[in-house]
């Protein structure tokens, strides 16, 4: 099986890095390699920087991934639930709440820090969809570029 898998994508100061990493997932979401396609993407949490604050939803993950055509599935990193900067509260939610809203939700909803991206907060019990290996059922990796796995709602085709 194929996937990819990438952590630490939360963009504050410049996204420009982390949409170069995107539209690179993006591009080889479809592309073969000897364990078939990837078949979702893998995030290895802290998905947004830095207090896991919702505003931050959009422009460092709904805004980046809109296009990427597979499932995302996500653990939380420490940025995700962090509550505090040097000892302050910085985030009145509980810690985990915004992350577990778009990343655990109960089904694909389309919740408001998506905005106007098509892609949906991530259903926890989604499961990726079968799909056919190029080469029998072993468990591969493949390490080609950028690889991860993940399991986000549905996307909007790019233009």
């Amino acid at each position: 099986m194929a996937l990819h898998m990438v952590g630490d994508t939360g963009g504050v100061q410049d996204p420009t890095p982390q949409q170069l990493v995107a539209n690179g997932l993006e591009q080889d979401a479809g592309v073969a390699g000897d364990y078939g396609v990837p078949a979702f993407f893998y995030h290895l949490g802290d998905a947004i920087h830095f207090d896991g604050e919702a505003r931050e939803c959009f422009p460092q993950f709904y805004q980046l991934y809109e296009h990427y055509p597979n499932p995302i599935l996500a653990i939380p990193g420490n940025h995700d639930g962090d509550r505090y900067d040097r000892g302050r509260p910085v985030n009145a939610e509980s810690p985990l709440a915004p992350f577990v809203r778009n990343f655990c939700a109960a089904a694909g909803v389309h919740t408001d820090k998506a905005r106007e991206a098509t892609r949906t907060a991530i259903p926890l019990a989604r499961h990726a969809p079968q799909r056919q290996q190029a080469h029998g059922q072993g468990a591969g990796r493949r390490h080609e570029g950028v690889r991860a796995a993940a399991g986000h709602g549905v996307r909007r085709p790019r233009p």
